[in-house]
C-alpha cells in the first residue's frame, strides 16, 4: 500500500508535465484496497501499431509521436523524477 501511495504521490506532482496521464484520486474500498483513478487515456500506441498492420508509420507521424515522448520525459526529468519504463502498452 505504501509503495501505491508513492507512486499517486510521484504522478500528482507530474500533473504539469503535458503528455503525463492525470491522476484523479487515490481511493480506499474493501478490506483496506486502495486504487489510484486515472484519466481515460484512450488508444494506447501499442493499438496503433496493431492497426496499422505490420505497417510502419509515416516519417511524418513517427517523428510527431517520438518528439511527444521526448518532450514529456524531459519534463518528468526536469521535476527530478525517473521513468519506471516506457513502452507503448498502457498496462
Amino acid at each position: 500500500m505504501a509503495e501505491l501511495r508513492r507512486e499517486f504521490q510521484i504522478v500528482q506532482r507530474l500533473q504539469p508535465v503535458r503528455g503525463v496521464i492525470r491522476v484523479h484520486a487515490l481511493e480506499t474500498y474493501g478490506n483496506g484496497n486502495i486504487a489510484i483513478v486515472l484519466e481515460s487515456f484512450g488508444r494506447s500506441l501499442a493499438n496503433r501499431i496493431a492497426e496499422g498492420g505490420g505497417r510502419t508509420f509515416p516519417l511524418k507521424d513517427f517523428l510527431a509521436i517520438a518528439i511527444a515522448i521526448a518532450e514529456t520525459l524531459a519534463g518528468v526529468h526536469e521535476l527530478d523524477v525517473v521513468h519506471k519504463n516506457v513502452e507503448p502498452l498502457a498496462s
